[in-house]
Parts: structure tokens; C-alpha cells; sequence
């Protein structure tokens, strides 16, 4: 296991069979809907949050986060998964020869209040 220390970000890489598992430790608040992730390279991944800071009362008072994570091994995005578990981001990437740059879906969160507030509350038409 591979432990990425940032004053910012708590990051975690590991391997497990065929699979590099990434989990960042997130700021609470943040959802699936404030995060973008990219493979930029079979070897690079782009994870980017843009949300509210702490106290923030308007939507001008965001705040942006974005880190390139370097692989230990090249992935694909072919089978790739993403999903917030108790405040972590958790991203599976399967090990293999590099694919073209492509964003990888956000699943629903899981163990968090906010879980319970998505089921209850669909997004409006159009979003």
C-alpha cells in the first residue's frame, strides 16, 4: 500500500488482485456531484472537487481542489468504478495497458446521511 500524505487530501493507493484501489479521505460535504475524476493517463489519474468552503454563504465562496495521482501500474478505465463509502472516495481501477483519456462516473454515496436524502430527493428535470 501506497500512502500519499497532502495537507489537503488524504490519499490511499493500494492493489488488490487485478484492481488498483484508490480512497481519498474527503472534507464532509462533499458529494458526488461536487467530484470529477479523469484517467488522463494509464498511469495518471485527475480527481477534482469544487465545493463550498466552511461558512461560505454564496456560491462565489467555492473551493476548488484538484490533484493528479500518479498509478503504481498501468490501468483502464474499462470496468472502472467510483463511490463515496463513510467519507471516503473509493476508485477501482483494473491493471492493464493504457486507454485513451476518459471520466469515470461517480456511483451514489453509502453509510452517510446524505445517502437517505438522495433516495427521498430526485434530482430536478434536466440535471
Amino acid at each position: 500500500m501506497t500512502a500519499v500524505a497532502s495537507t489537503d487530501l488524504q490519499i490511499r493507493i493500494e492493489r488488490s488482485g487485478v484492481e488498483i484501489i484508490v480512497t481519498i479521505g474527503l472534507e464532509p460535504g462533499i458529494t458526488r456531484k461536487d467530484i470529477s475524476l479523469t484517467l488522463i493517463d494509464p498511469q495518471a489519474l485527475r480527481f477534482s472537487c469544487e465545493y463550498p468552503k466552511k461558512g461560505a454563504r454564496t456560491r462565489q465562496a467555492q473551493r476548488t481542489l484538484t490533484r493528479v495521482i500518479f498509478l503504481p501500474e498501468k490501468v483502464t478505465d474499462d470496468g472502472a468504478s467510483a463511490l463515496i463509502r463513510n467519507g471516503d472516495l473509493e476508485i477501482r481501477l483494473k491493471t492493464a495497458i493504457g486507454s485513451p483519456e476518459r471520466n469515470i462516473p461517480v456511483g451514489k454515496e453509502i453509510g452517510t446521511f446524505d445517502t437517505a436524502m438522495d433516495e427521498h430527493q430526485a434530482d430536478p428535470p434536466g440535471s
